[in-house]
């Protein structure tokens, strides 16, 4: 029990699009499917944090409205660069408040410690690999579950 948070990749398979038709068809089969027109998305995990509840904030107050509600949410590749900046700022500056620890139920420690800093070393990294490997006419969503 606690803060899930993850951020998938979508991406549409095209029935014209003879690859991607191919993929659908391969999905269904892994599935169970018959019919491979039943599979017209597949989505991938990008990234997943437990109890960064400091990334999690910055989510609820820039993508979701200030809604924390578990809901799944787009996010777009620029609000993305937004949060490594931010990561960025608030490490080059050791500034907390940049990305400030929300409290929750079972959303972790809400301590400016190594983990908190770590989080952050983290996110910056790994979302730039996930900007840098999107494939085109893919798409981002953010989902948290606690």
């Amino acid at each position: 029990m606690g803060l899930d948070m993850y951020l998938k990749a979508h991406k549409y398979l095209s029935m014209h699009d003879e690859t991607e038709a191919r993929i659908a068809g391969q999905c269904a089969e892994l599935v169970g499917f018959e019919n491979p027109f039943k599979v017209n998305t597949v989505t991938a995990l990008s990234k997943y944090w437990r109890k960064a509840n400091q990334v999690h904030g910055w989510f609820v107050d820039n993508v979701q409205r200030g809604e924390d509600d578990c809901r799944e949410y787009y996010v777009s590749t620029g609000q993305i660069e937004e949060l490594i900046a931010a990561c960025e700022r608030a490490l080059q500056n050791q500034d907390a408040e940049v990305l400030s620890p929300r409290a929750g139920f079972f959303f972790g420690s809400t301590e400016v410690d190594d983990y908190y800093w770590q989080d952050l070393r983290d996110t910056a990294e790994d979302l730039r690999r996930v900007l840098a490997n999107l494939p085109q006419g893919c798409w981002l969503t953010y989902q948290s579950s606690w």
